[in-house]
């Protein structure tokens, strides 16, 4: 781990005995703690004369070079089906094609650090991370950021956590890092097994709906559990569909023809995120929209995404980009033609899909971070999702306290209080707070 830097020598020039108290404090917690959020996990990670045994069976590989991550795909794969939780976005199908657009295209802006963690000769856990150097402050976060909506690690349920424990707090005390930036970490991640997370936390924590569909017997069970009011809604948005021709539902695995429905389900976000001069990190980002299209063009029998399109007449009406597996559905994105958008075409597909979820037996319909109040009528419960900034350096100490807890929610907030035309205006020439 790199040692503490000079706040005088390395860091912006700073002025005024506010922030020179400020960072005088955090050098004074950094250097007391001597770099407590990695070494506590070293410590705890520490294992009892029981589990010497197993502890020594486990060693640790980074792997950063394109080839090397080619070779684990099988491993990789078989890790992501008995790694328990939501781990989805940790699929491989969807990182690579992100580590080919951020770290190993003509313009990286991460270097790949994956931990592979291996008993004996078995992958038993996978620590997906890029590193990443904002200014001075090098960072090391999620493959897949700012595209993933869940960020974890992947673990063999029965792995010994403590024992992969200790091999992340040693790689990370040999990484040149200012700190671990973890975005969109669930409540129950297994990543809470690796590190003290708590006491990091950056912004607000989001609830996440979910619908919980294992215990229903039935589509009819589960539809059965919203008021009068929104059943008849529900049939009448289906029924005035109806009216503009034949209903028609179709689920389309990764592959070539999910990919030409991607691009068209992008145009139409896109346009809909303009028009009211909304903006996302992810779609704003144009390697984020290739790493999208990349990954659920791979036909791979491993790959989670699918699109689920309810059509009109056999044409898309409305288009769900979701990430299927044992846990059920995670509805990524949703959009609609907008020569639909009165006749709510969005929520016809949403309806569709659980219909289909009962028939394939998914355990449930996650419909993410934020909470609004169409998620909350149809979730039967909610998920913690907390981001995270991990700072072992106080130059990364100043980055969350002062920019990402002060002044980026302070720009976002005057962005957001712009006139929504003038918004729209900004970002269709390319200006504006959009990434923020």
């Amino acid at each position: 781990m790199a040692a503490p830097m000079s706040i005088d020598a390395e860091l912006y020039p700073v002025r005024g005995a506010r922030v020179r108290r400020a960072v005088q404090s955090a050098r004074a917690e950094l250097l007391d703690a001597k770099h407590a959020p990695f070494d506590q996990a070293d410590r705890q990670s520490r294992p009892s004369a029981q589990s010497k045994a197993t502890a020594q069976r486990y060693r640790a590989q980074l792997v950063s070079d394109r080839d090397s991550i080619l070779a684990l795909e099988t491993d990789w794969q078989a890790l992501t089906i008995r790694s328990s939780g939501s781990v989805a976005f940790q699929a491989f199908d969807l990182c690579l094609p992100w580590l080919d657009a951020y770290a190993f295209g003509s313009d990286p802006t991460h270097h790949a650090h994956i931990l592979a963690i291996y008993d004996a000769d078995e992958l038993v856990g996978l620590v997906p991370l890029a590193v990443r150097r904002d200014g001075p402050v090098a960072l090391a976060e999620w493959v897949g950021d700012p595209l993933i909506q869940y960020g974890d690690v992947l673990l063999d349920a029965d792995c010994d956590a403590k024992a992969v424990r200790a091999c992340l707090a040693e790689a990370l005390k040999q990484w040149p890092l200012a700190g671990l930036l973890l975005r969109n970490v669930r409540a129950d991640a297994r990543v809470h097994q690796l590190l003290d997370l708590p006491g990091h936390t950056l912004g607000e924590t989001r609830q996440a709906a979910i619908a919980d569909l294992t215990g229903f017997g039935s589509a009819e069970d589960y539809f059965a559990t919203f008021s009068k009011r929104s059943r008849q809604n529900r049939r009448k948005k289906r029924n005035a569909l109806a009216k503009r021709g034949e209903l028609s539902f179709e689920v389309v695995e990764a592959g070539p023809q999910a990919a030409e429905l991607c691009d068209l389900a992008l145009d139409w976000k896109l346009a809909w995120l303009a028009a009211r001069g909304l903006s996302s990190r992810a779609f704003m980002d144009a390697r984020a929209l290739k790493t999208l299209k990349a990954s659920i063009a791979r036909s791979s029998v491993a790959n989670p995404m699918t699109l689920f399109v309810q059509k009109v007449d056999g044409k898309p009406a409305a288009i769900e980009i979701g990430l299927t597996g044992s846990h059920g559905n995670i509805a990524f994105m949703g959009t609609y033609d907008p020569a639909y958008e009165a006749l709510s075409a969005g929520k016809v597909q949403m309806e569709s899909s659980i219909l289909h979820g009962f028939e394939a037996g998914w355990a449930g319909y996650d419909m993410l971070a934020p909470m609004t109040g169409y998620k909350e009528s149809w979730s039967t419960m909610t998920v913690d999702v907390v981001d995270y900034l991990v700072a072992s350096s106080p130059a990364a100490w100043i980055y969350r306290e002062g920019f990402l807890k002060i002044m980026r929610p302070t720009m976002k907030c005057i962005w957001l209080a712009l006139p929504a035309s003038l918004r729209s205006t900004l970002l269709r020439s390319g200006g504006g707070l959009a990434v923020l």
